[in-house]
């Protein structure tokens, strides 16, 4: 599924398990709440939930584990059941403001306080305007003016001044994607997804960061220049033991095949965004070594500020296994498999990290292999 390889690509981090009994839950607003009572709040106002009829057991919450500055940070994770079903949801806070949700059924089918509209749109807008209420969030009016544009839930990619909105229907599952840009460097937004009319998956990022610089003063051409210039000298090993490890210093570019990415990343303070280029290339092989396997290709990939030129991180990239340890990197490099780019590849990004449970990593295994099975 295209929006099921697009999730894929995200960075799933442990987190810290606490046991805690369930408490009271009452529905209040979000800031006035702790998080485990507000992500209750969110489940029954915005998710749709009909929670009062299910018997609700608090799994875990508390800080995200090994992350810098997580202080700020509180993950919560609830499982629902009742005679229809069982719901599996998490959620992460920021300062007790809510920055991500995701939730699966596990079997059966959710109970809901309302039945889904036939049309997504609708549905859409209805989850933006309880967001709005829950959250006090006043970028969500622009986000929801800009779907009001649109005619149709079909594929399609809008624009209306720095926001583009792509839609992406795939079967039951249609996402909702806003992306804030500048000089056509994609930054943070948000997004909501739906899963036969439940919404599933909803990502809150616009409030995060502060834009340090929008200045782009390479252009694409001159990027990939200095990428290739900086691996003209660049090496890496294959294997942590200084004995056994195999070192790559010779291989063969293809650089006909050569994508080019422009994006906002963090820099300093770990919250502030500037424009970079994330140039990635091709080798013709898998190298072991200075010798050819073949397979699967690898590449290489650069990092280079768009404003003032200098490559951030040079880094060889292994699809399908793990990375080996790059001989010079300050920073990890950001997937180019969607419109939010900025959300980098194994990237940390200090206290205001977007990261997912292993929790997380059973909702999306259960997930795909029943959709697999109907």
């Amino acid at each position: 599924m295209k929006i099921a390889l697009k999730k894929s690509r995200l960075t799933l981090t442990l987190l810290c398990i606490l046991a805690i009994s369930l408490a009271s839950a009452p529905f209040g607003h979000a800031v006035a709440s702790t998080p485990k009572d507000s992500m209750l709040t969110f489940l029954q106002n915005v998710a749709n939930i009909n929670v009062s009829s299910y018997n609700v057991t608090l799994v875990s919450n508390g800080e995200p584990y090994n992350v810098i500055n997580s202080a700020s940070q509180e993950q919560v994770r609830y499982i629902l059941q009742n005679a229809n079903g069982t719901l599996d949801a998490t959620c992460l806070f920021q300062n007790n403001a809510l920055v991500w949700f995701m939730m699966s059924v596990t079997s059966g089918t959710p109970t809901l306080i309302k039945q889904p509209s036939t049309d997504l749109l609708s549905d859409a807008n209805t989850v933006l305007d309880n967001y709005m209420n829950y959250s006090g969030s006043n970028h969500v009016q622009v986000m929801k003016d800009l779907l009001n544009t649109v005619n149709s839930a079909k594929d399609t990619t809008i624009t209306n001044g720095n926001i583009n909105l792509t839609i992406t229907i795939d079967g039951l599952t249609g996402q909702f994607e806003w992306v804030n840009t500048y000089n056509g460097a994609g930054g943070p937004g948000m997004s909501i997804e739906f899963y036969n009319g439940t919404l599933e998956n909803l990502d809150d990022h616009e409030s995060l960061f502060s834009i340090g610089s929008t200045a782009v003063n390479i252009n694409q051409a001159s990027a990939i220049n200095i990428a290739l210039t900086r691996l003209k000298n660049f090496t890496w090993s294959i294997g942590s033991d200084p004995i056994t490890a195999e070192n790559v210093t010779k291989f063969t570019l293809k650089t006909n095949s050569t994508e080019a990415t422009l994006s906002m990343q963090v820099r300093g303070d770990l919250t502030t965004l500037y424009p970079m280029w994330r140039i990635e290339i091709p080798v013709d092989q898998i190298y072991i070594g200075n010798n050819l396997w073949s397979g699967s290709p690898t590449s290489v990939v650069v990092g280079i500020w768009g404003d003032t030129s200098a490559v951030n991180y040079c880094q060889e990239l292994s699809y399908g296994g793990s990375i080996p340890q790059p001989t010079d990197t300050p920073s990890l490099p950001q997937t180019t498999s969607n419109s939010m780019a900025w959300l980098t590849f194994g990237i940390v990004i200090g206290a205001v990290v977007i990261t997912m449970t292993i929790a997380a990593v059973t909702i999306v295994n259960k997930r795909r292999t029943k959709r697999k099975n109907k």
